[in-house]
């Protein structure tokens, strides 16, 4: 019996001793930086061997960013706390898996996090009630953005940049309530839930940039403190005709390297915004009043894509319309008064270059009063002719570079009426008229380039 009773008290104290350096072992396990390097504008700060906390390894004095390299697997808790004297915390390519909540705790200086190239899939409540302005945790694995995912009353910045986020929750970000710019860019999305801005009373950037959206439900943007809204890089086929209408305060929308085959009336008419880019995509038709009655429009950019014809009609009611570019597309002749509803207040820039111009006529530009650059270049114009200015008042740049142009009509002086230059290089011209043109720009200077 003594026996016994010895041997179990023996296979006690070892179980004991087993579970002991279990414990010891989860301790130790428990450190956040090893190895890892502190960066200050390029330099090396430091490397830390071995700690569970950051603070012990930052500068004593103010500095505004410092950078965190190194493989950091979990964050854990209290290992990111107290810190009193940088602006900017940024973790890089740590291959972060987990950031525990409580990792980051009485950020009293940071108002700055970010966290990029790391295999984070969740941040729910980590960072909430922080004094963070700015937080971004860009090029991770996240998927899903869940409700609440942050809840702050001092963010004003939050970035998800270069994600795989496919689905957002409903009431993702009903918790920030002074968010003025949030970046979605580079992830999966086709689709957002109705209303999922609304109650961001602050926001006025949104990017959607590269993500998946066939089309775009106006219920989405159902707030007015918008004012530019990003969604370039999608595979938008057609807009949704009231997709803008929940946004009475915008002022850009960038619509570029869709595919986008036209755009119908009803859909940014009577619209208050002032950029539009809807370059790089599909477009053969624009309705005769698709760009009606836009108080506030300044400019249009329509380069790269599949327009065969210019409307005078289009941009009525456009009284500020300044920027009108429509390079590389298909464009094989201008109808007469072709710019009648531009703004004749202030200085035009139009960008015809890179289309099929063939001819141009005196009606062409009737009634075009201030000109800051008229670009024709690499277009398939053979005459240009002193009348076909004759109405303009003032034009600083005319490009009129890789044409067919022979030779040029009329009165050099109204030819070269451009104030700054008029660019001819790579056009055809006969022998005699080159040597006039050369005797021309002997007496003007700087005026013509050929």
């Amino acid at each position: 019996m003594k026996a016994e009773f010895s041997g179990g008290k023996m296979f006690s104290k070892y179980l004991l001793f087993l579970v002991l350096v279990t414990i010891s072992s989860v301790i130790s396990n428990n450190v956040s930086f090893k190895n890892v390097t502190l960066w200050i504008w390029g330099k090396n700060l430091t490397t830390i061997p071995s700690a569970n906390n950051l603070k012990d390894y930052l500068p004593r004095k103010w500095t505004s960013m410092i950078l965190v390299t190194g493989t950091i697997p979990i964050l854990y808790e209290n290992s990111v706390t107290d810190i009193e004297n940088v602006n900017d915390l940024q973790f890089i390519g740590n291959e972060i898996i987990e950031i525990r909540p409580g990792a980051f705790k009485n950020l009293k200086s940071v108002e700055t996090i970010r966290i990029t190239g790391s295999n984070i899939t969740t941040i729910a409540g980590v960072f909430d009630n922080l004094t963070l302005e700015q937080l971004s945790i860009g090029s991770n694995k996240i998927s899903v953005i869940p409700s609440g995912v942050v809840k702050s009353s001092d963010l004003k910045e939050l970035s998800f940049a270069n994600n795989i986020i496919e689905t957002v929750e409903e009431n993702a970000f009903d918790h920030l309530p002074n968010l003025k710019t949030l970046d979605l860019s580079h992830n999966l999305l086709s689709d957002l839930p109705s209303g999922i801005f609304r109650n961001l009373s602050h926001i006025t950037y949104i990017s959607l940039d590269n993500n998946k959206f066939t089309t775009i439900k106006g219920e989405i943007f159902d707030n007015s403190s918008i004012l530019n809204l990003y969604l370039a890089d999608n595979l938008l086929k057609t807009l949704s005709e009231n997709f803008m209408k929940q946004m009475p305060n915008l002022i850009g929308i960038y619509l570029n390297r869709n595919h986008l085959t036209e755009i119908p009336a009803g859909i940014f008419n009577n619209q208050t915004v002032q950029h539009v880019d809807l370059s790089n995509n599909e477009i053969s038709y624009i309705a005769p009043n698709a760009f009606d009655n836009m108080p506030n429009l300044t400019d249009l950019f329509l380069p790269r894509n599949k327009l065969q014809q210019y409307d005078s009609r289009w941009l009525h009611n456009c009284p500020k319309i300044y920027r009108l570019f429509l390079s590389n597309n298909l464009l094989e002749q201008l109808p007469d008064q072709a710019f009648k509803n531009l703004n004749n207040k202030k200085e035009q820039w139009v960008k015809l270059d890179s289309n099929k111009i063939k001819k141009i006529s005196a009606e062409t530009f009737k009634g075009w009063k201030r000109v800051d650059t008229l670009e024709l270049n690499s277009n398939e114009i053979k005459v240009w002719h002193e009348d076909y200015l004759a109405d303009v008042e003032i034009i600083r740049t005319l490009n009129l570079v890789n044409n067919k142009i022979v030779c040029l009509d009329g009165d050099f002086d109204k030819v070269f009426k451009a104030k700054r230059c008029t660019y001819l290089g790579n056009n055809p011209f006969s022998n005699d008229c080159k040597r006039k043109i050369r005797e021309w720009s002997a007496r003007n200077p700087h005026k013509v380039v050929v």
